[in-house]
């Protein structure tokens, strides 16, 4: 995702934080600073499937969205 970075003109200052994590959660790169700032980086499918395989590790498929439907719903004021 992108998002603005250092001052925009109008005494507002927005830090950078950029952060790649692999699918076990591990930080691969992160940035912070005041600077524009790409970082690229592979990840591999095979690392993704194992922690699918392993039911500790992945618990997408457990998620209960009728728990927490209603406090992600977006509601536009006319």
């Amino acid at each position: 995702a992108c998002n603005q970075v250092g001052e925009n003109g109008a005494d507002l200052l927005f830090p950078g934080v950029i952060m790649i994590l692999n699918p076990a959660g591990k930080i691969l790169h992160q940035y912070t600073g005041s600077k524009e700032k790409m970082i690229i980086a592979g990840l591999k499918g095979s690392d993704l499937a194992k922690i699918r395989a392993d039911r500790m590790r992945y618990f997408i498929k457990y998620r209960r969205p009728k728990l927490y439907g209603a406090i992600s719903q977006v509601k536009l004021s006319a």
